[in-house]
């Protein structure tokens, strides 16, 4: 049973922001096969299927985030650049208003 354990953990766990591209690409083939449907995999064993949807939606949290991932870093970047901007417009505010 504590295998078991350890591959559901595995899998609750597993690093979906990370996964390497020769596993996407390996998985390709899988992915296009109209028999790699969990409705199709449950009549043979209801454990499979469960393993099929899994894949199928790691598969699709890791279409959205190689999308979303950039425009994550980019809005850090961005916010950052407006603190810094933010921060010497402030300053440029205090010297104007000391000078006068």
């Amino acid at each position: 049973m504590a295998k078991l354990d350890a591959f559901l953990d595995a899998l609750l766990h597993y690093d979906k922001e990370n996964i390497h591209p020769d596993v996407v690409k390996g998985i390709q083939p899988y992915l296009k096969d109209p028999e790699f449907d969990p409705d199709a995999v449950r009549s043979k064993s209801t454990a499979a299927a469960g393993l099929c949807a899994w894949v199928i939606n790691i598969m699709k949290f890791h279409d959205v985030w190689v999308v979303v991932e950039p425009k994550r870093r980019a809005l850090v970047t961005a916010n950052c650049e407006l603190a810094a901007a933010r921060n010497k417009l402030a300053e440029l505010k205090l010297r104007i208003s000391v000078s006068t």
